[in-house]
């Protein structure tokens, strides 16, 4: 009997251990599985409704959860987001009536990290569990070159409707802080000063993102936001690795100047240049012709030499922070020589060009003072001509004429004039002779008129000879001597 109690009682402790093992088991495989995704990503959490089949639209609730807010309510065929999930948690309506709760999340930022559980109720009963989902949002990573400005990302949407003199929002790291905005105010950390902010407008908008400027290689770190409204404790919001790279620039600078190029960062540097060490020497940097001053790298009195790439590296961390360049150019008053040569060029150029416009001009002065002498002269011996002979050209009249006025020295207008009225006089008492013969005694014929004297060639300082009337009015020869005479001297005084 006592052996057969024995094995009966060895036999229930077996059973009894095996069923412990087996709810072990089958609670170790109901454990969610993680979903890993990093900030700013969108996933879909499963749920399987099929449990949940046959009950109405109109008396279904699904509810999605974590244990320390609502995330979404879906009923009557309606979804409700949580506060901070607006409008980034989604049910799809048709996929419930399928059966499939899953929900979507949007834009994940890192504070929806936690456990998503799934629910369902339906014709007035109790809340029943559906399934479960462990969201892990990892640290989004974020470079910046050494100097530059970055923006960490903060989303604040869940702080909406806290008044700005109640709102809280902090920035730190695991070991300072970064900055405090109380009130509107914004007050930085010691290391932060005149370097990091939050933009006022963005935090009426629910955005708590931060800005660094001049990043220096200290502000590598994890930072995290939180906010605080009307309770007495923070809240955590978002995390945000921040890495600091190598920054590289390319300067120029004239030989025989200095060069200074930021490299953000204090004393505790050395500076390489062709892999050797050039800076620090010695303990006086004063008289070192490279040397880090004011948080600048400064090269003094720039040659050619110093062309080449300079490496500054944190001695503490025995990093490299920074590449820089150099290109040195020559600068002119190194070379005066070549200086002079130029302008002396410049100058040979200008005078030649100035030489050739100068030869063409004078060319075209004389070509048309040339032309228009040979025209004058021309028309001078025709009109001549038509003098002597007493007639114009047949179908033109000896006072019509082309061209510009002739110009003609006054000596050799008087004595034109007086040659015409030389000749006029010898026609003139020839032709009265002539008429007296021949006309009746009650008068005299007139005679042919008399020729206009052509004035194209005359000048402001000369006059057209004096018209004379019929000539019968003449008597003799002295009184047209005189008249030719007055019109000479009325030509000088014009």
């Amino acid at each position: 009997m006592i052996e057969s109690g024995r094995v009966a009682v060895t036999g229930c402790s077996l059973l009894r251990g095996t069923a412990l093992l087996l709810s072990a088991l089958r609670l170790a495989s109901a454990a969610p599985v993680p979903v890993f995704l990093t900030v700013g990503d969108s996933v879909t959490l499963p749920c399987d409704g099929t449990p949940a089949a046959g009950i109405p639209e109109d008396q279904l609730h699904v509810q999605w959860k974590t244990p320390t807010r609502p995330v979404l309510d879906f009923h009557s065929g309606r979804a409700f987001p949580g506060p901070g999930f607006e409008p980034r948690a989604q049910v799809s309506r048709e996929k419930v009536r399928q059966g499939d709760f899953s929900l979507s999340l949007l834009q994940a930022s890192f504070s929806d990290t936690g456990l998503y559980e799934c629910y369902y109720r339906g014709m007035g009963g109790l809340m029943k569990l559906l399934g479960e989902v462990e969201v892990i949002v990892l640290a989004l990573p974020l470079s910046v070159p050494l100097g530059d400005s970055v923006t960490l990302p903060c989303d604040g949407t869940r702080a909406t409707g806290i008044p700005e003199e109640q709102l809280r929002i902090h920035w730190q790291t695991p070991d300072r802080p970064v900055l405090d905005v109380s009130s509107g105010k914004q007050y930085p950390g010691p290391d932060y000063k005149s370097r990091a902010e939050v933009s006022r407008e963005k935090i009426r908008q629910g955005n708590f993102s931060l800005t660094l400027h001049h990043t220096k290689l200290s502000d590598e770190a994890e930072y995290n936001c939180y906010y605080r409204g009307n309770h007495d404790h923070l809240q955590f919001l978002d995390d945000v690795r921040l890495t600091v790279t190598v920054r590289t620039e390319n300067r120029s600078a004239v030989s025989g100047g200095d060069l200074s190029v930021p490299v953000f960062d204090d004393d505790e540097v050395e500076v390489l240049f062709h892999n050797t060490v050039v800076y620090p020497k010695s303990s006086d940097t004063r008289n070192e012709h490279v040397s880090v001053q004011n948080g600048s790298l400064v090269i003094h009195t720039l040659t050619q030499a110093d062309q080449g790439s300079y490496t500054v590296r944190d001695r503490r961390m025995n990093r490299t922070i920074s590449v820089i360049t150099v290109t040195v150019e020559v600068s002119d008053k190194k070379n005066p020589h070549q200086r002079d040569k130029d302008s002396d060029h410049r100058d040979r150029s200008t005078g030649v060009i100035a030489g050739v416009f100068g030869v063409l001009g004078a060319l075209v002065v004389l070509a048309a003072a040339g032309f228009g002498i040979r025209w004058c002269r021309r028309r001078r011996r025709r009109r001549r001509r038509n003098q002597q002979d007493g007639l114009a050209p047949e179908g033109r009249q000896p006072d019509q004429d082309e061209g510009d006025p002739e110009i003609i020295p006054l000596n050799d207008l008087i004595q034109q004039h007086a040659d015409t009225e030389s000749g006029e006089e010898q026609r003139e008492l020839s032709e009265a002779e002539e008429s007296q013969e021949s006309a009746p005694l009650n008068g005299l014929s007139p005679g042919p008129p008399e020729p206009s004297v052509d004035t194209a060639c005359l000048t402001n300082n000369e006059a057209p000879p004096v018209q004379r009337e019929d000539l019968s009015e003449v008597s003799d020869t002295e009184e047209r001597q005189t008249a030719g005479w007055t019109g000479a001297e009325g030509v000088i005084r014009h």
